[in-house]
């Protein structure tokens, strides 16, 4: 590549030189040719919009209905034109739509219901009315999509908005009364609506909402077994990890370790038993598990033509958490390996590589962190500092199962030890 992505483009500029075996070029140029135009074309008109709202302060968003299996790459186009990806999929942001509103009896009420069951999630509200927009501010929502508004509308409805958060209230002038300060606006807010509010979100989650129990585990493992080509690796476990603790997997190789974490997250299908997150199943194809779930098992995917700084930002992004580059930063830094962050994963060392499979879970939300062998490759100063960090997130709340062969870190992590025997 002699052009860095992001740079705009002149007639006659030479973007890479493609060398090698003559079959192997033939075979590859066609392929490549349309995936790069495609990718061109996609920031390009990014740039366009980007360059049209330069100084209004405004942000281009992108879509998450992207070409099928090239979603990864098309996000990172948009990014690479100036905008900025709102979400990876269905699983990282809730919409209110107009079928939810019909449901819940009103915008606020589907807002306060979907809040009230997802409460770290970010919620996108979509209105139709400059009344919907006032109503899911008054409920919380700070993510509004105005649909199909004609541009008389969408001024009237932005305009009202912004006198909403600036005090002016639905009546469009300052009541005099410490209006203008938010917290007073909540204060003398209707009793009556907020009362209204919580009913309904009661009454859409009474049939859905776990029953509180006290100090409940957040993972539940009873009895997985496992085989390959008829020889058992895993049988005969029983697991409970709490919220708050890091609980460590010990025992020879051979035992079943990784196997154990791998169909705990459903990597691999146990041939029985069952794994509970919470009080339901761990189903990795429900968002709330893979927003919950952060597995860390030696197989990190990457994409070959993305930094190591880059792919913790479109991790962050896709998570959709605030201010992507201040915590990709952080986690370069914790992580140590701030000085590689512009390399391409391939071109790291075995130790640096470890540390970038681990800052990927410091740029994302989880409760519950699975790790194998997170120690390999670590010298003595990074296995102290792992442990340390593990203590750090169980102390937070979080809740931790590694499966380890060194003592120093389950020590220094404060684990439970939790031994597997069986025929090695």
């Amino acid at each position: 590549m002699r052009i860095a992505d992001g740079t705009r483009l002149v007639p006659g500029d030479v973007i890479a030189v493609l060398d090698g075996p003559a079959q192997q070029v033939l075979m590859a140029e066609r392929t490549l040719l349309n995936v790069m135009s495609r990718l061109s074309g996609v920031a390009t008109h990014t740039r366009r919009w980007a360059d049209a709202l330069e100084g209004t302060g405004c942000t281009v968003l992108d879509t998450r209905k992207t070409t099928p299996g090239l979603r990864a790459l098309e996000k990172y186009a948009v990014r690479a034109g100036g905008g900025t990806n709102k979400r990876m999929g269905l699983f990282d942001v809730a919409m209110v739509k107009d079928n939810h509103v019909l449901a819940a009896g009103g915008v606020g009420a589907a807002y306060t219901a979907i809040r009230a069951r997802y409460p770290d999630i970010t919620v996108e509200v979509e209105v139709e009315t400059t009344e919907q927009a006032l109503e899911a501010l008054e409920a919380g929502s700070r993510f509004l999509m105005c649909d199909n508004m004609s541009t008389d509308l969408l001024r009237a409805t932005v305009a009202a908005a912004r006198a909403w958060a600036g005090g002016a209230g639905r009546g469009g002038r300052d009541r005099g009364d410490g209006w203008t300060d938010p917290r007073r606006r909540r204060r003398v807010r209707s009793d009556r609506h907020r009362l209204h509010e919580r009913r309904r979100a009661d009454a859409l989650l009474a049939d859905h909402r776990p029953r509180p129990r006290p100090r409940m585990s957040l993972l539940s493992v009873t009895g997985p077994a496992k085989g390959f080509g008829g020889r058992p690796v895993l049988r005969g476990l029983d697991l409970e990890v709490a919220a708050g603790e890091v609980v460590a997997l010990v025992g020879p190789n051979g035992v079943g370790k990784s196997t154990a974490l791998r169909c705990i997250v459903g990597a691999d299908t146990p041939d029985e038993g069952e794994v509970l997150l919470g009080e339901h199943r761990l189903d990795t194809r429900q968002p709330q598990t893979r927003r919950a779930v952060c597995a860390v098992l030696g197989d990190l995917g990457i994409l070959p033509d993305l930094t190591v700084a880059e792919h913790l930002d479109l991790l962050a992004r896709g998570h959709a958490v605030e201010d992507p580059a201040a915590i990709v930063a952080g986690a370069l830094d914790e992580a140590q390996i701030e000085h590689v962050g512009d390399q391409l994963p391939g071109t790291l060392s075995s130790g640096q590589a470890q540390r970038f499979a681990l800052a990927t879970a410091m740029v994302r939300p989880w409760t519950l962190l699975p790790a194998d062998e997170p120690e390999q490759r670590l010298d003595d100063a990074g296995r102290g500092w792992l442990g340390d960090w593990l203590a750090g997130h169980a102390a937070a709340g979080r809740a931790v199962l590694v499966a380890c062969h060194d003592p120093e870190v389950v020590r220094r992590s404060g684990a439970r030890i939790v031994t597997l025997e069986g025929d090695v």
